[in-house]
């Protein structure tokens, strides 16, 4: 966030302003934080995915039905 700070600080002079920017664009595309993505950890789906077990929907309740989750009661029939 300093970088981009720096880049759009129209009093400082252009050359700090330019290496600035040369060095934020140099940096890896996955280097920010909120680039990262929880993952199923089965089957590596990114939507709707559980923290606490790193599983999706789907999974989560194939596991449950099949009783692989400890501790956890199925909710249905």
């Amino acid at each position: 966030m300093a970088l981009k700070a720096i880049v759009y600080n129209q009093q400082l002079p252009l050359d700090i302003r330019f290496h600035a920017n040369q060095f934020l664009g140099a940096l890896p595309r996955d280097s920010s934080k909120t680039r990262v993505v929880n993952r199923c950890q089965y089957n590596g789906q990114a939507r709707s995915v559980y923290k606490k077990w790193g599983l999706n929907r789907f999974m989560f309740a194939k596991f449950v039905r099949e009783g692989l989750l400890p501790g956890v009661k199925h909710w249905g029939n």
